[in-house]
């Protein structure tokens, strides 16, 4: 299977399911329909596969809100699979069922990672800075991975937000928070620990390397 962003600009059946709320089940995913929006020949472009039939299915959640599509493709049958078939009703039975539950999931994981964040900075808070530093430092303990940790806080924090009070402060942190992202590597773990005291948690960085982190 394959993950893939969605734009919602941009005309295709799995954009009129995400908008929409509705099930496609379609014989022939290039034949005209009723829904309006075809589909996107691009996609069968790139990797020299050709979709005939087609099952997209809204992930939702129990509101009702879309949350992605999932889509498959090209049912088959016979005894090697080499007969591309329409989805049965019982296919779409079951697709449901499966997209039911992974709307669930999906949503879970959207609240699970939405309380780990700080709502200014929208860097990880202190609740996941320490489930991630307890567990470098038993990575450390097991396999001898080296861990850095760059503690900073900023300067003249107080006496901004007297100047510009609690929403110039919070503009502050946010651009500080948008400088980190944009000069951290992916695996970095950055963090707003409390007030105005950030946190940068560098896996697999000897403490030779770490020096070079703080100076970007």
């Amino acid at each position: 299977y394959q993950t893939l962003p969605l734009p919602l600009t941009e005309q295709s059946l799995a954009t009129h399911v995400a908008l929409t709320g509705a099930t496609l089940n379609l014989e022939d995913a290039y034949a005209s329909h009723m829904v309006g929006p075809v589909f996107n020949r691009a996609r069968d472009e790139t990797p020299d596969y050709r979709t005939r039939s087609l099952l997209a299915l809204p992930l939702q959640t129990a509101d009702g809100t879309v949350l992605g599509v999932m889509e498959l493709v090209n049912a088959r049958r016979g005894a090697g699979g080499d007969v591309i078939v329409p989805f049965s009703s019982e296919a779409e039975r079951v697709a449901r069922a499966y997209a039911s539950l992974a709307g669930v999931a999906v949503h879970r994981a959207a609240l699970d990672e939405s309380s780990l964040k700080d709502t200014v900075t929208d860097l990880y808070n202190r609740r996941y800075l320490s489930l991630r530093v307890n567990e470098e430092a038993s990575r450390f303990k097991r396999f001898g991975h080296p861990v850095s940790v760059v503690s900073l806080d900023l300067d003249d924090f107080d006496r901004i937000k007297r100047k510009a009070g609690h929403p110039g402060g919070d503009a502050v942190l946010r651009e500080v928070g948008m400088l980190l992202r944009r000069n951290s590597r992916r695996f970095t773990v950055l963090a707003r620990d409390r007030g105005n005291d950030f946190t940068i948690v560098l896996p697999n960085t000897p403490l030779h390397r770490m020096y070079a982190e703080p100076a970007r």
